[in-house]
């Protein structure tokens, strides 16, 4: 019974960390340089978060070459699914 209730624990852990990590993604700093972003963008595998940077990119700055980054990032994702 403590082994279940460990794992319960790392589970809420895990499922935690995730959501953190996720709203840290979507959150993302987009004033900061391009080449910044691309290093962090190539750790972000949630096609969803992706798309919501490409929009705000889009409706803020909209630099061609972090756009191209974004979608160049989101069709190695669906290319590997």
């Amino acid at each position: 019974n403590e082994y279940k209730e460990l794992k319960k624990v790392h589970k809420e852990n895990a499922t935690l960390v995730l959501k953190q990590l996720k709203e840290a993604a979507l959150n993302l700093d987009l004033d900061q340089p391009v080449y910044e972003l691309e290093k962090m963008i190539a750790h972000i595998g949630d096609i969803d978060i992706l798309e919501k940077l490409l929009d705000r990119e889009k409706e803020g700055e909209n630099r061609v070459e972090l756009k191209e980054i974004i979608e160049q990032r989101i069709d190695d994702i669906e290319r590997n699914e």
